[in-house]
């Protein structure tokens, strides 16, 4: 299966996210998988489609154009082994990243950003 995984990577139809700590290997059980493109999800079945994974899926294709992105112990993705993002809803709050350094909430439903909050649509600018 997690060869398949890693056709299906190879491919762009899947983003396969593992443990910066780990090693990478075709066979390895990764921690997250996310779909490469938000149209897929809306393909493979629209009435049940999550908008949480939609925007994660949506940050996870976008940061993976500017970086590598990993999974985070605290955030949802470590970029570049230096950037922690934790993705949310408009009233996504900092609670949980709140200590960490460069720690960012990327949040939908907002127009401009603030205070380490970034609206999710500008991630769309790094493609």
């Amino acid at each position: 299966l997690a060869q398949y995984f890693y056709y299906l990577e190879s491919a762009q139809i899947l983003n396969l996210l593992m443990d910066a700590n780990k090693s990478y290997s075709h066979i390895s059980k990764p921690e997250k998988v996310y779909l490469h493109n938000t149209n897929l999800a809306y393909a493979l079945d629209k009435r049940n489609v999550n908008k949480g994974t939609i925007r994660e899926t949506f940050a996870c294709n976008q940061l993976g154009i500017a970086g590598t992105v990993h999974t985070s112990k605290k955030g949802d993705f470590w970029v570049n082994q230096q950037y922690t993002f934790e993705i949310g809803g408009g009233s996504k709050t900092q609670k949980q990243i709140r200590d960490m350094k460069n720690a960012f909430v990327v949040a939908d439903d907002i127009l401009r950003g603030s205070n380490k909050k970034i609206p999710l649509y500008l991630l769309g600018f790094l493609y």
